[in-house]
């Protein structure tokens, strides 16, 4: 069994504005993989506790550990005391071989019996990723993208696992990591006001080798 870093003691005497319940863990666990399914040994994954944005606010990284040979990763940390603070969990390798990774907004919710299970997450190596940027045209003010989904091997460094604020105006998302050689599709919504209605389109986008601007006109 691969060693388990406990920060418990160490954040409850530190001073931090976050307090930590001494009596409940808990728990982010996970597996690693590449491209073709292979464990990734020796990424550190840290967890980060917030308790917002800006002056004033606090945050702390209060789990880390390294996959094993078999790429899993296991960390129990301190509950905090308050339900509404938002948890983040960050993937990076020391040689700059694969890519960073890391998963925000997660919430207490999302744990189940104390636990938060990232299952499989897949890394990509740095030389298997392009940039895509989407370009949205529109034929009249009156159109609005009101979702995009993408299809594919999609290589994000950011995942938004809770939405900063779903009601907030929707606004689509330009820049994209995707891996090369392969077909995208990206499945969209338009909601057109002048007459209240919602349509829903499908576009395939081909990927190569070199880094790629692409224009959807709605």
């Amino acid at each position: 069994m691969k060693k388990i870093y406990f920060f418990c003691f160490a954040l409850l005497l530190s001073g931090c504005t976050i307090q930590y319940d001494g009596s409940n863990r808990l728990l982010v666990s996970g597996k690693i993989i590449d491209k073709n399914g292979n464990p990734i040994s020796n990424i550190e994954v840290i967890t980060n506790v917030s308790n917002g944005s800006g002056w004033g606010n606090s945050n702390d990284d209060i789990g880390i550990d390294l996959t094993d040979s078999q790429g899993n990763f296991m960390m129990f940390f301190p509950k905090p005391k308050r339900d509404d603070l938002q948890y983040s969990i960050q993937f990076q390798g020391y040689d700059g071989i694969y890519q960073e990774k890391r998963f925000m907004n997660v919430l207490y919710e999302d744990f189940s019996n104390l636990e938060y299970n990232l299952d499989v997450i897949k890394l990509y190596k740095q030389e298997e990723i392009i940039n895509l940027e989407l370009y949205f045209a529109s034929e009249n003010y009156s159109k609005q993208i009101a979702d995009i989904h993408l299809i594919g091997e999609i290589s994000n460094n950011e995942v938004w696992v809770n939405l900063p604020n779903e009601d907030n105006y929707y606004y689509p998302q330009n820049f994209y990591q995707v891996v090369k050689n392969q077909v995208i599709t990206v499945e969209y919504s338009v909601y057109n006001s002048s007459n209240n209605q919602t349509t829903y389109h499908t576009e395939s986008i081909e990927i190569g080798e070199e880094d790629l601007s692409y224009t959807i006109n709605y």
